[in-house]
């Protein structure tokens, strides 16, 4: 997994580079949103979030610029904060982007753990799981998967 920012290696590069040395997978995590003031203490450390944070791409595009630059090794999510998404919108991303890719797609999926950030796509963080089940069989109903 890499957890590339804006300001880190371009996705296109880093996939060449992980591909030429034998990679089979790379996935991008994600995080659509860092509320500028949080609640929810950082997992790690002292509790602050990292500012990486801040700057996280988002992954489909990053996907989609890792699958073009390669022909061989497997790109995805790292997770993909599904509860965070229209499951509709994503599912037809993804389709369309495993298509491009010719079937090198994997998808790493999540609820997320920073309540402030479920909270701003108006999700219940209780109900993130729930909700996260939901969201796939919409997708895969969408999608035919």
């Amino acid at each position: 997994m890499a957890f590339t920012t804006v300001n880190t290696i371009h996705p296109a590069a880093l996939a060449q580079k992980c591909e030429a040395l034998g990679f089979d997978l790379l996935v991008f995590p994600e995080h659509p949103v860092i509320p500028t003031v949080t609640r929810t203490p950082f997992p790690r450390g002292d509790g602050t979030i990292p500012d990486f944070y801040y700057n996280c791409p988002d992954p489909l595009v990053t996907i989609a610029i890792a699958a073009a630059a390669t022909s061989r090794i497997r790109v995805g999510t790292g997770i993909l904060l599904v509860p965070e998404h229209n499951p509709i919108n994503v599912a037809k991303a993804l389709a369309t982007l495993d298509h491009y890719a010719n079937g090198r797609l994997v998808m790493g999926i999540g609820a997320g753990w920073l309540v402030d950030e479920t909270e701003v796509f108006a999700v219940e963080f209780r109900r993130r799981w729930p909700l996260t089940r939901e969201y796939i069989g919409a997708m895969n109903a969408a999608t035919n998967c």
